[in-house]
């Protein structure tokens, strides 16, 4: 319910039309690629809760501003949300489970890089096969040699002779 809540809220705050209220940040490289993106899965998003732009939202939002601001829940949702993080502070269970379950992520987010960049690996081996194959026939070079030098299966080699 809690997390329905929220995220129900988050969507009115990220779709609203008033855009100083808050700021959206995903990580992204400084050094060479601006546009590269950390694809971690986080995401930051700041809240403005100072603005003076908060009477033009509707009560929901501005009591969820408010909680952020002074900690004092007041509206059933805040209320809600903030008995739930208290909940979560004082049941070490629970903090464990979040930390294993965010821990897990990690690693299932981890695995999967890793199987791309080694599916990348081998596409990127087998392309070299191909072209060095291509170099190899424009030298005129037997069938059977290619395919012996890059270890194409001998169709492949075959059907590369006949396109070029």
């Amino acid at each position: 319910m809690f997390y329905h809540h929220l995220t129900i809220l988050t969507h009115k705050i990220e779709h609203h039309s008033i855009c100083i209220l808050h700021e959206t940040f995903q990580y992204t490289c400084q050094e060479t690629d601006h546009q590269l993106k950390l694809e971690d899965g986080s995401l930051r998003i700041f809240l403005n809760t100072a603005t003076e732009e908060l009477d033009n939202l509707d009560q929901k939002l501005q009591a969820f501003y408010h909680y952020l601001q002074e900690g004092t829940a007041e509206s059933p949702l805040t209320q809600e949300i903030s008995s739930k993080i208290r909940t979560l502070k004082n049941n070490s269970l629970a903090r464990r489970h979040y930390m294993t379950l965010a821990l897990k992520m990690a690693d299932i987010r981890y695995e999967g890089f890793e199987e791309g960049l080694e599916q990348g690996r081998e596409q990127g081996a087998y392309q070299n096969k191909l072209e060095t194959a291509k170099t190899m026939l424009s030298l005129g070079l037997p069938l059977d040699q290619i395919q012996l030098c890059t270890s194409l299966p001998l169709d492949v080699v075959q059907e590369l002779a006949q396109t070029k």
